[in-house]
């Protein structure tokens, strides 16, 4: 039969020289085959769509927020500064929002 073909009717490739793959490594065999290509192009869709998102919040700087600031001490002292209210009515009204 010679060497490629051995005893078996395909020494090298497998039965009849198309043999359960390359090497004698065949994906269903071994728990692989569609179920983890299914994972992997998911997997992948996920990746390439978080780098797009990131790209996106760089590009309009969405994700970059200024620390939230209290707009009414604001507003107390504006009226203060303007003589609206005197620093007794000032210090009670300070104490009062910041409980």
């Amino acid at each position: 039969m010679g060497f490629w073909m051995g005893s078996q009717g395909g020494w090298m490739m497998g039965r009849g020289m198309i043999g359960p793959g390359m090497m004698g490594w065949n994906p269903s065999r071994y728990g692989f085959g569609w179920g983890r290509m299914l994972a992997g192009s998911l997997l992948f869709l996920v990746f390439i769509g978080l780098t797009v998102l990131g790209v996106y919040y760089l590009v309009t700087g969405r994700g970059i927020t200024e620390p939230s600031r209290d707009r009414s001490i604001e507003l107390l002292r504006e009226r203060y500064a303007k003589g609206e209210i005197n620093e007794d009515q000032f210090r009670k009204m300070k104490e009062a929002l910041q409980s």
